[in-house]
């Protein structure tokens, strides 16, 4: 009888014990593995492609991940336009990117977001193009693919685009969108030119491109702030934005 009484005041004592906290940061870990395991794949990833080149191509490996400006030995300003013009193509892109991933969460109409994403997907394609130089040395050389065709698979691309989303597209500032792309036919003209070009006709035909990337920059932008400018106001009114 003693015993039972030692054993239940036993038992009541250890069921009152305060249970240690997990450390915050061995929580926070345990979250971001999932997260840390993409980020670091991918990273090793590209390491090995820059292995790989090393080994295939007997290239200085600081060549392959040096930037061009120190690998060169060229001053800071050199390809000034070409690399603020990446810039702004990445900038389209993760804009692209975010506000498509933002509105599929708050919104009912699927389409907004579809065009978005599909408007990063082609911004990074053209901005990848832009910073390897594909068209005019990758698919031509190693794939055997000539320049012009590249060019007429971007156009199939972009037409097949415009037909997708012309509702969607008829919705916004799409005059912003017809200049970017007269911007870079203006371009792509002056590239092809039959005749050498100047010092001068490089300016008009990369200051042409840079019109255009900018220009694509500001329609997605406006796009991006309106919309989601909107959903989160119609989110805190409680109401379902389409």
């Amino acid at each position: 009888m003693l015993g039972d009484v030692f054993e239940n005041f036993r038992a009541h004592k250890k069921s009152r014990r305060i249970v240690k906290p997990e450390p915050f940061w061995l929580y926070q870990l345990k979250k971001l593995v999932p997260t840390l395991l993409v980020v670091y794949l991918l990273t090793l990833s590209i390491l090995y492609i820059v292995i790989t080149i090393h080994q295939e191509t007997k290239t200085d490996i600081s060549i392959l991940t040096q930037g061009p400006i120190a690998a060169m030995g060229a001053p800071f300003y050199a390809g000034l336009l070409f690399n603020v013009g990446v810039l702004f193509w990445s900038f389209s892109a993760a804009i692209c990117f975010f506000c498509s991933a933002v509105l599929r969460k708050d919104i009912n109409n699927r389409e907004l977001p579809s065009f978005l994403l599909f408007s990063g997907i082609i911004t990074s394609v053209f901005m990848l193009d832009d910073l390897f130089l594909f068209h005019e040395s990758f698919y031509p050389i190693y794939l055997n693919v000539p320049e012009n065709a590249v060019y007429a698979v971007y156009g199939i691309m972009l037409l097949l685009y415009f037909i997708r989303f012309r509702m969607t597209i008829m919705d916004t500032d799409f005059l912003l969108l017809f200049f970017a792309l007269g911007f870079f036919g203006l371009s792509t003209a002056f590239a092809k030119w039959p005749v050498e070009l100047q010092a001068s006709q490089y300016l008009f035909k990369d200051g042409a491109k840079l019109f255009g990337i900018m220009t694509w920059f500001a329609y997605f932008t406006r796009i991006g702030l309106k919309r989601v400018k909107y959903a989160i106001l119609f989110r805190q009114q409680g109401f379902a934005y389409d």
